[in-house]
């Protein structure tokens, strides 16, 4: 099962996650909205990475990666063979409601991350949209 653990970060990226989230609880029309944001994903093998990469190929659902396994920043482990991902997802809550799809508040969310360093899967320069992905722009 992936990781929803921030310890199963790098540490560079685990820095940008910690200030990520804190931009996110200061924002007020986030507040107002009634939007939590939450991890869904850190760490992720490459066998979990291909059953994603699965969906929407060759089993039922929408195409929600382009990455195998091996080739997600999620994939990431450092040189003890541990957990390092370079890679986050995100999810939304609004008003009791799960929300992956293309959403205003994913521009609020998508700012602030890509103001504290990241890159974000979201952006109009995004190869492929993934709005709930935040990485590691060096990795």
């Amino acid at each position: 099962m992936a990781s929803r653990d921030p310890l199963d970060l790098s540490p560079a990226v685990r820095e940008l996650y910690y200030k990520h989230m804190a931009a996110l609880a200061n924002n007020d029309e986030l507040r107002e909205r009634s939007v939590h944001v939450f991890l869904t994903c850190t760490y992720r093998s490459p066998s979990e990475q291909d059953a994603l990469y699965a969906q929407g190929r060759s089993k039922p659902g929408p195409i929600v990666t382009n990455a195998k396994g091996g080739q997600s920043k999620h994939n990431a482990m450092d040189k003890a063979a541990q957990p390092c991902a370079e890679a986050y997802d995100l999810a939304i809550l609004e008003n009791g409601k799960l929300v992956w799809e293309d959403h205003p508040v994913w521009q609020i969310i998508g700012q602030h991350g890509m103001a504290v360093g990241l890159k974000w899967y979201g952006a109009p320069s995004a190869p492929f949209k993934e709005m709930p992905h935040f990485q590691n722009p060096e990795a």
